[in-house]
C-alpha cells in the first residue's frame, strides 16, 4: 500500500513539474495559458479606438454586401503591401487564388506583377496593391422569388424587358404559355447577351411558387453564362466598390498611382496632385506569345521608372 502511495505521489510531482514547465514556456513567449484571458485580451484589442486607419478600413468593409458579387465570394480581398505608400497599384478584380487566400495578386499574374514591381522600384519605394472590386466576379445563378412577399433585385414581370410576352388565357394554359416562352427566348439575341446581368440577382415575379417563366430564364442563364465562371466585374459592382477604393487611396497617400489593366484605366479616378500611369495587366502579358512577353514586361518597368523619376 505504501509502495502504491509513493508511486502515485511521484506521478503527481512529475505532472506538476511538467505543468510548471509549460506555464513558464507560455509566459516566456507572452501567451496567456487561460483561454478566457486570451479571448478577452483579443476583444479588448479589437475594440480599442487606437486602431490604425487601415484596420478601421478592414473592419468597415470585411462584410460588404453593396453588390451581388458578395454571394459568390469566399473572401473580401482588400489590399497587400505597406500603407501609407509611395506607389499604389490598382488592378481589376480578385481571381480564384486571391479569393482563397484573401490577398490581391497572389496567382500567376500576381507573381509577374511582383517581378515588375521589384525591377521598377528596386527596393527604394514602399508600395501597396489593391483592385477596383474586392470580391471575385464569379457567376452566381439568379434566384426567382415572389415580388409580393420577398425582396428582389430585378422585376421580371411584363413591366420590363425580362417579362413574358405571352399571357395565360389568351395564349393558352400555364404550361402552354411557358412552352411558347421557352421557344421564343432563344431567338432573342439582345436578351441572351444580357443574361450575365442577372448573375447573383433575385428575380421578382408574381407566379412563385407556381411554374414561372423565371425558371426558363434560369435554364437559359445556366446554358449561356454558367455557374462559377469568372467574368469581368460588372459596372454596377465597380461603382458600388468605388467608395472603398477612394477610402483606401486616401489611406495610402500614394505619390504615384499605377492603374493595372483596361478596366482600372477606365474606372479608377486618381486624386489631384497624384501622378498616374497605366500599364497592361500581367494576365494579358501571360496570354501573349512567349516571344512578346519580355518586351511587354520591360515597357511596364520603364513606365513606372519614368513616373518615379518625375517625382
Amino acid at each position: 500500500m505504501r509502495r502504491f502511495s509513493k508511486c502515485r505521489s511521484s506521478v503527481r510531482r512529475r505532472k506538476k513539474r511538467t505543468a510548471d514547465y509549460a506555464m513558464q514556456e507560455m509566459h516566456d513567449h507572452g501567451v496567456s495559458p487561460w483561454p478566457e484571458a486570451r479571448q478577452s485580451a483579443g476583444e479588448t484589442e479589437e475594440s480599442e479606438e487606437a486602431m490604425t486607419p487601415y484596420q478601421r478600413h478592414r473592419e468597415k468593409w470585411k462584410g460588404c454586401e453593396r453588390c451581388s458579387l458578395y454571394r459568390g465570394r469566399r473572401s473580401v480581398v482588400l489590399c497587400r503591401g505597406k500603407l501609407p505608400c509611395d506607389v499604389l497599384f490598382v488592378g481589376e478584380a480578385p481571381g480564384v487564388s486571391e479569393d482563397v487566400l484573401g490577398r490581391p495578386f497572389v496567382g500567376p499574374a500576381g507573381k509577374l506583377l511582383d517581378e515588375i514591381v521589384e525591377r521598377a522600384l528596386d527596393g527604394q519605394y514602399d508600395y501597396a496593391i489593391t483592385n477596383l472590386v474586392a470580391c471575385i466576379p464569379k457567376a452566381v445563378p439568379p434566384v426567382v422569388v415572389n415580388k409580393r412577399t420577398d425582396d428582389f433585385d430585378v422585376d421580371i414581370t411584363r413591366k420590363g424587358k425580362w417579362g413574358n410576352p405571352f399571357r395565360i388565357g389568351p395564349d393558352g394554359s400555364r404550361s402552354e404559355v411557358l412552352g411558347k416562352y421557352a421557344g421564343w427566348l432563344p431567338e432573342q439575341d439582345a436578351l441572351l447577351k444580357s443574361l450575365p446581368e442577372l448573375s447573383g440577382k433575385l428575380l421578382g415575379c408574381v407566379c412563385v411558387p407556381l411554374a414561372c417563366h423565371g425558371n426558363v430564364l434560369l435554364r437559359a442563364w445556366y446554358k449561356h453564362v454558367g455557374a462559377d465562371k469568372l467574368s469581368e466585374p460588372p459596372e454596377e459592382s465597380i461603382k458600388a466598390c468605388a467608395p472603398r477604393l477612394r477610402e483606401l487611396i486616401a489611406i495610402a497617400k500614394p505619390r504615384v498611382l499605377v492603374r493595372v489593366g483596361r478596366l482600372a484605366t477606365k474606372h479608377c479616378k486618381f486624386p489631384v496632385g497624384v501622378s498616374c500611369i497605366d500599364v497592361i495587366h500581367p494576365a494579358a502579358i501571360l496570354r501573349m506569345d512567349v516571344s512578346q512577353q519580355g518586351l511587354a514586361v520591360q515597357r511596364c518597368v520603364a513606365a513606372i521608372e519614368a513616373a518615379l523619376d518625375d517625382l
